[in-house]
């Protein structure tokens, strides 16, 4: 059978049928169907919209495939987000037609988290690599009664290695710090390449969610930054580590401040979930690895009190040289109007 869609990059003028799109046929109610302001915050680019969309013979959008970009440069990474036929679509492979039409428009690397088995399997069947990131927590041993988490067999000990550098200062930063003070450039070469605007759209003018930006000082020149959320689920409190980008080396110095933040302020651990980074590193610096005798939850809009697999993909030739964080693609963003973590 001949297909009709014409697939093409949506434009501003497809926000309110794309807006429509994912009410009916990805989530009723989802903020992104229902906040205006929040939906281009999030997908406006110049007079595009960093959406691929099918529209079929009468015009009307019949499937659409979201997208983020790492940088606003030539070697920027693509996120993939929704991803989405409509149920009336006479095309079993339509999806896979907007997919490869995004690949095919030269970004320097394809991924996602947050991916399901159902779609896994298309992934790998189209060359793609995929695997689950790594879950790691620090408690605080100070509190005894945790509402969020669960420590089925009590809060495991662990061992620190010290990394004391006295030039070495943590600084929570503003956007003029982070744009006179780190090297962008120097770090062209990773996957995906972030640069300052990335850093300003996602985190500093983001429209609904507080991030805490921190920086690893040397002198005056930032090292490396790490992006964290506190979360509130009533009175407790929990500290996620989002993003983590430029020296890796020093990412214990970022956790001995972190880790007075925890203790100062009562919440009850640290969570940390990537892929691609030395895992050395992160066990290193006090953290273990989520498993069956503990519960740190992902899902907070609303609250479930269950531990979560992440899953992503990506170009198969990135393999040996990506890193992805949970602020990567849409995963830390709210879903509802009205969430019970701000």
């Amino acid at each position: 059978m001949k297909n009709n869609n014409k697939i093409s990059f949506a434009d501003l003028n497809d926000s309110d049928e794309i807006m429509s799109f994912i009410d009916l046929e990805w989530k009723k109610d989802h903020i992104l169907a229902t906040d205006r302001n929040f939906f281009l915050s999030e997908y406006r680019n110049s007079d595009k919209l960093n959406f691929v969309i099918s529209k079929s013979p009468g015009k009307k959008i019949n499937a659409i495939l979201g997208f983020l970009k790492s940088s606003d440069d030539e070697l920027a990474s693509v996120w993939t987000t929704m991803w989405k036929v409509s149920s009336k679509a006479n095309s079993i492979m339509l999806g896979v037609e907007l997919l490869r039409y995004l690949k095919s428009h030269s970004y320097r690397c394809l991924m996602s988290n947050g991916i399901s088995a159902k779609t896994a399997e298309i992934y790998e069947y189209l060359g793609f690599h995929t695997g689950v990131m790594s879950h790691f927590y620090l408690a605080n041993r100070g509190i005894r009664d945790h509402k969020i988490a669960q420590f089925i067999t009590g809060i495991p000990r662990v061992k620190i290695k010290e990394c004391v550098v006295s030039s070495l200062q943590v600084r929570l930063l503003s956007a003029s710090d982070l744009s006179s003070s780190f090297n962008f450039d120097k770090y062209k070469f990773t996957v995906p390449c972030k640069d300052f605007e990335y850093f300003k759209r996602r985190f500093f003018k983001h429209p609904i969610y507080e991030y805490q930006i921190y920086g690893v000082y040397e002198e005056n020149k930032i090292l490396s930054i790490m992006v964290t959320r506190m979360i509130s689920v009533g009175e407790d409190k929990c500290i996620r580590i989002v993003d983590f980008y430029g020296e890796e080396q020093v990412f214990s110095t970022f956790i001995g401040h972190l880790e007075k933040v925890m203790k100062s302020s009562k919440a009850e651990y640290i969570d940390f979930y990537c892929a691609g980074l030395n895992e050395d590193l992160v066990e290193q610096a006090g953290f273990s690895r989520v498993n069956e005798n503990v519960v740190i939850p992902n899902y907070f809009e609303p609250f479930v009190k269950k531990n979560c697999t992440i899953s992503y993909f990506v170009d198969g030739e990135n393999v040996g040289n990506f890193r992805m964080y949970k602020a990567d693609g849409d995963q830390d963003r709210p879903s509802l109007i009205g969430n019970n973590t701000i």
